[in-house]
């Protein structure tokens, strides 16, 4: 007697949203579908004329190692100008910018920067005229800047309220020193003040993510938020709570891939609970972020940051329970717990690793599964002083001395993990 076996579709095919969004993810990796790319500058000059410009910043400045070390820009230009003509542009501009400009009211560094350019505020936002000496890397490399008059209008005079909370912010993270550098680097997105060691060793620990601004950094904060809000009114409070912290800390940080995708979270999370809704399941929710975030920033497909982001998570909707129950037996429940979570979400990301760095870091799994609740405590410790600092000055010393110590821990964990092989691919 033949017994039929009938085949059984998972039910994550069957859910409309996951396959709308798999539709999509194949159209464009496949190089099926281009997305439309940032609108790069037009002028009626020839653009190998082009001596100087004028606009805005539209990006938060990132450092790379092009040239030595200097920062990259996006720059939305109004106007260019050459060595005898002028006329209005448009679209975007990429600028490589010195350090020494950028740098130029850093904390402890004051004045480093020479002739006009001392300064001049380079944040997303800040309006400049930029002297460029030459084509380079597919943009241009700044030789000089000098600030122009703000914008009018509120978006304006928010970008301007932004630049200056991030380099208040700056200063006060500068007086706890390398823990305070890495502070920065995880609330703000500022990876120049993080010792090169330590951003090393969190590399080869596969713990990128944990120092990159991500999701885990939003739900910490809007996590911390509603906690509050909780205590003081009702569930629906706590959301608006939270929802507002999210978008304060995407705001203040920048919009990346990952930050955009949990403030697009958050959003269908807290409109489901204002209209009383069912919230949607983990995996619909992920899934409808991803179309719309696919929508309003095409370009972030690209981008390495959005392809971890969304692996990551599916990976742990998907697989976290299938890897709680083989861990579970031989593990104590919170660590299985903690690393199934992590392996899920390195076996899932690990295609997209090795297509884009060639490399695989099994190790990631179990570093991740250590090092981010002390990140956590980091993260939260830090806030706290912060708010302590903000209104009892003297306090900044000792609350100093605790972040430092938790820092350390950190520190020694990533140096110990990233002694752990990796495997090369190519």
């Amino acid at each position: 007697m033949c017994m039929e076996h009938k085949f059984k579709i998972p039910n994550c095919l069957k859910n409309p949203l996951f396959l709308s969004a798999l539709v999509c993810a194949l159209l464009f990796y496949s190089g099926l579908v281009r997305c439309g790319e940032k609108r790069r500058m037009r002028s009626l000059l020839p653009i190998g004329t082009v001596v100087s410009m004028e606009g805005a910043v539209s990006s938060t400045p990132v450092r790379t190692g092009f040239r030595g070390g200097c920062y990259r820009a996006d720059f939305c230009v109004e106007r260019a100008s050459s060595e005898s003509a002028s006329s209005s542009a448009a679209g975007v501009a990429v600028l490589f910018i010195p350090c020494e400009i950028v740098e130029s009211l850093f904390p402890g560094k004051i004045g480093t920067a020479a002739g006009d350019s001392c300064g001049a505020l380079v944040e997303d936002g800040s309006r400049l005229r930029v002297s460029v000496s030459e084509r380079a890397g597919g943009g241009f490399f700044v030789s000089a800047v000098e600030p122009l008059p703000g914008g009018r209008g509120l978006l304006a005079s928010m970008l301007r309220f932004r630049a200056v909370c991030r380099l208040s912010f700056r200063h006060l993270m500068h007086s706890w020193g390398e823990a305070g550098g890495f502070l920065l680097a995880l609330l703000s997105g500022s990876r120049d003040c993080t010792d090169a060691a330590v951003s090393d060793a969190f590399r080869k620990a596969g713990l990128s993510h944990v120092i990159a601004l991500s999701g885990m950094h939003v739900s910490l904060f809007g996590g911390l938020a509603a906690f509050l809000g909780r205590n003081l009114a009702t569930r629906r409070f706590a959301d608006a709570i939270s929802l507002s912290a999210v978008a304060f800390f995407v705001w203040f940080a920048g919009l990346s891939p990952s930050l955009f995708r949990a403030l697009v979270c958050s959003l269908v999370m807290s409109l489901s609970s204002f209209l009383r809704l069912k919230r949607p399941e983990p995996l619909s929710a992920l899934s409808l972020c991803f179309l719309v975030h696919a929508s309003v920033f095409p370009s972030h497909l690209s981008e390495a940051a959005f392809m971890l982001s969304y692996s990551s998570l599916c990976g742990i909707i998907l697989f976290d329970r299938l890897f709680s129950r083989l861990l579970s037996c031989r593990l104590l429940p919170p660590l299985s717990a903690s690393l199934s979570s992590s392996v899920s979400a390195i076996v899932s990301t690990a295609p997209v690793t090795v297509s884009l760095f060639g490399t695989f870091t099994p190790v990631g799994a179990l570093s991740t599964a250590v090092v981010s609740p002390l990140v956590t405590l980091f993260i939260y410790t830090g806030l706290s002083g912060i708010a302590v600092c903000l209104a009892a000055p003297f306090l900044s010393v000792p609350f100093g001395a605790i972040i430092s110590f938790i820092y350390g821990l950190v520190k020694k964990t990533a140096l110990f993990f990233a002694g752990f092989p990796a495997f090369s691919i190519f």
